[in-house]
């Protein structure tokens, strides 16, 4: 039993928000038991606060309700029309960030990575480093509540990770892309190098969470036709 979950961020030319593409992932990952789809729209709302491109939280929140529920219905008319056309036996699922966020298990989950991350030396200077270094990235004026706004964003999406993966048996987690070309994401040194930390925060002495990125899976699946898939090699 194979089960999966696939965040899907809300940048414009993100690999899912075509239809051609998400049918084709679709049908290569027809093998698993359960896929769950995760629209990344409330932390959306902190990168259009960071980038200013929104004036305040709440307007945030109108953009990213809005966004997040365009991609929430192109996702699931999506699959309706693949089930249509295909004997599929997987089960699909599609939530938007807040419907998993809002649980008490995952901010139990969020507020022990936060802890663990602040006790750990090494694990709070890295995931520091590279709260700034993506903050550089978007923005020329880097202030206190961005650094604010990027920790939660950072911390929410470590928790979204180990709670469907570890608590929620979702154990492989397909990215689209990593995000940062220059530097691991902090959740990949928890688990290359803070292993201790990381039964703390499970609470378990094992873990069962497998990262892969989705440009390898597609382009071996495409081998096999000499092709590639240019929208990932832009």
């Amino acid at each position: 039993m194979k089960k999966a979950f696939i965040p899907i961020c809300l940048y414009t030319n993100g690999f899912f928000l075509v239809k051609e593409n998400l049918r084709f992932f679709l049908h290569i990952f027809s093998d698993y038991s359960e896929l769950l789809f995760v629209i990344v729209d409330k932390l959306y709302g902190n990168n259009l606060l960071i980038k200013d491109k929104a004036t305040d939280p709440e307007d945030a929140k109108r953009n990213y309700e809005k966004r997040g529920l365009h991609i929430f219905s192109h996702v699931r008319n999506t699959i309706q029309d693949y089930i249509k056309s295909h004997n599929s036996y997987t089960k699909y699922h599609i939530v938007r960030w807040n419907d998993i966020a809002n649980r008490q298990e995952y901010t139990e989950i969020k507020q022990r990575a936060i802890e663990i991350f602040n006790t750990n030396l090494n694990l709070r200077y890295y995931s520091n480093m590279f709260i700034i270094h993506n903050l550089k990235r978007m923005t020329d004026k880097i202030t206190q509540r961005k650094i604010e706004l990027e920790h939660e964003y950072l911390f929410e999406e470590i928790a979204m990770s180990i709670y469907l993966t570890e608590f929620l048996e979702y154990d492989h987690e397909i990215w689209e892309k990593p995000q940062s070309e220059y530097l691991p994401d902090p959740i990949d040194i928890l688990y290359n190098e803070e292993r201790e930390s990381l039964y703390l925060l499970l609470e378990k002495e094992y873990s069962i969470r497998s990262q892969y990125y989705l440009a390898p899976i597609i382009n071996k699946y495409l081998d096999r036709f000499n092709i590639r898939h240019k929208h990932l090699e832009e």
